[in-house]
């Protein structure tokens, strides 16, 4: 779902789609003859937080294994800014670069503009 700048969200369309449970990503390994999540996998997950009832922001964070080891956050309520933040870490990823190379990458890219 594209929503408009978050600035003219209507109240109906942020009710519906802004949660704090909008994407989870979850890497996974072929073992022997199936799929299986590893304990140190990577995890991509994003949310909506609004603090008050005034303007919220995306929160972008990539977990290795379990929300106790939290490796990377970006917040930016530009919600282009976080596409591009996922779209860089999955392409990252995918060409080996480590959770160490990416991080200020995204730093850059998830600075509040």
């Amino acid at each position: 779902m594209e929503l408009p700048e978050s600035g003219r969200i209507t109240a109906e369309e942020r009710e519906a789609y802004l949660t704090e449970d909008i994407l989870s990503m979850v890497s996974t390994s072929f073992v022997g003859d199936h799929w299986r999540t590893l304990p140190d996998s990577l995890i991509i997950d994003l949310g909506w937080y609004a603090p008050s009832r005034g303007d919220g922001f995306y929160r972008l964070c990539v977990l290795r294994g379990s929300w106790d080891n939290v490796v990377i956050v970006v917040e930016n309520p530009d919600q282009y800014v976080i596409r591009d933040c996922i779209d860089y870490i999955l392409e990252a990823l995918s060409t080996g670069a480590s959770l160490e190379q990416i991080s200020p990458v995204l730093k850059t890219l998830g600075e509040h503009q």
